[in-house]
């Protein structure tokens, strides 16, 4: 991208003194010298071969935990349940890495309640993520 274009967007999208300072200002905190990986669950599934009643290893892929996902949506004029477009939240909760999937075998079920507030500022989507135990 050259200048022009630059000059371009920028008359476009107009912002503000403070928000052009704080994005010349680079990223926040120093970098990370020597990254170290996340802990979690190991990527690797057992499964049991009845046929040979042996035990393999298939190495690289995550372990399958289903998930209940409840979306609650305050407003202050709230909405019928099903007027929510939950799909979307699904697919960015999906593209973040939160969830491996949003198959069934990964989400069991999803809910979506809609309550009432007294005013904007108390305005909020939450969004649950939830692993279903046992």
């Amino acid at each position: 991208m050259n200048q022009s274009d630059l000059e371009k967007l920028a008359r476009k999208f107009p912002i503000s003194e403070a928000t052009r300072r704080r994005n010349q200002a680079g990223p926040v905190g120093p970098p990370a010298a020597d990254p170290k990986p996340v802990e979690g669950l190991p990527l690797e599934r057992v499964h049991k071969r009845k046929e040979k009643g042996g035990i393999r290893v298939q190495r690289g892929v995550a372990p399958i935990i289903p998930h209940r996902i409840h979306v609650s949506c305050y407003a202050v004029r709230p909405a019928d349940s099903d007027a929510y477009h939950v799909k979307e939240i699904i697919d960015c909760i999906t593209r973040s890495g939160l969830l491996v999937d949003d198959s069934w075998k990964h989400v069991e079920s999803v809910t979506v309640a809609s309550k009432k507030v007294h005013s904007k500022v108390e305005e909020k989507t939450v969004v649950e993520i939830i692993p279903v135990t046992g």
